[in-house]
């Protein structure tokens, strides 16, 4: 229907289903924009996290398809967004509007997070505007592309050759130490006062 927009490895656009005449988010990663090896593999276990994640402020997995004629993995999901944060809190005319806004967004992100970690056993990773995703004006956590489970013992780990945000990340991801939980909190913590300021 429409381009929502795009990332480093893709593109997002507005899809409506025939059958049902409901529209969907669709993120369509192609393969050309895959060059490191690992990228296959985060495009893959992109998927299976989504699918396990059941949150009313989660992006929310529908299906995933490849297109051969396109050479392209598809993500279908839920909601269709206006507008990420990023773009959100950019724009000077939205500014008065924020205000009315942005305690709940802090809770609803809080329990995002949450739900995550405790509940889910997930990392994020990162955590920033471009990645909240604002419908109807709630937020929701997505971009889960490099995401990972906890370890069984739930230790901290070491994230070599991971990418981030400079940013937001941690103290410690940024000096590629073990990181764990509290490095997914300080990157919304850094969300948060993006948001206040």
């Amino acid at each position: 229907i429409q381009n929502l927009g795009h990332g480093s490895f893709g593109i997002v656009d507005e899809v409506r289903m025939p059958s049902t005449r409901q529209t969907y988010a669709r993120k369509e990663i192609q393969e050309s924009r895959c060059e490191r090896k690992n990228m296959r593999a985060w495009n893959l276990q992109e998927i299976e996290i989504m699918r396990k994640l059941h949150h009313p402020h989660i992006a929310r997995f529908v299906a995933a398809y490849y297109e051969h004629e396109r050479r392209s993995l598809n993500i279908i999901m839920t909601p269709v967004a206006e507008c990420n944060l990023k773009d959100y809190l950019a724009d000077p005319l939205r500014w008065p509007s924020k205000r009315d806004h942005i305690s709940r967004w802090f809770l609803s992100l809080a329990s995002a997070l949450s739900y995550l970690h405790n509940t889910a056993g997930i990392r994020h990773k990162d955590i920033k505007p471009a990645n909240i995703l604002i419908s109807r004006q709630n937020v929701f956590l997505s971009d889960f592309g490099i995401s990972h489970e906890f370890p069984p013992d739930n230790s901290e780990s070491y994230g070599a050759g991971v990418m981030m945000t400079p940013k937001y990340s941690a103290p410690e991801v940024a000096a590629r130490n073990r990181r764990g939980r509290k490095a997914d909190i300080y990157s919304l913590g850094c969300v948060f006062l993006e948001m206040a300021t």
